[in-house]
């Protein structure tokens, strides 16, 4: 696949980098963001991925007043997972789960 088929918006790009979520996720059981990065490596010609969790504890505190968006931020995100933690993480299919 071409991976300029990707809707996305590039790693270098300037300025910080926003994730806008709807403010009504807060309203589910035990609600998270997972935030997807990807990177095109010509030499392998793959593409690589990097995953970030935000559970809502990391999220800034409701506005009185909030529209019906906030953003996070690099910040609010739980260093990078990989697949098999993120999975565990989030649905605790640890040793002897069934």
């Amino acid at each position: 696949m071409d991976p300029s088929a990707l809707r996305t918006v590039e790693r270098g790009a300037a300025g910080p980098k926003v994730l806008k979520v709807n403010s009504r996720l807060r309203e589910h059981d035990d609600p998270c963001v997972i935030w997807i990065f990807w990177d095109w490596d010509t030499t392998a010609r793959r593409v690589r991925l990097e995953y970030r969790y935000s559970p809502q504890e990391k999220w800034p505190d409701p506005d009185p007043g909030e529209p019906p968006i906030f953003e996070l931020r690099n910040t609010h995100f739980l260093p990078d997972l990989n697949i098999a933690q993120l999975a565990v993480h989030l649905f605790d299919f640890g040793p002897g789960t069934e």
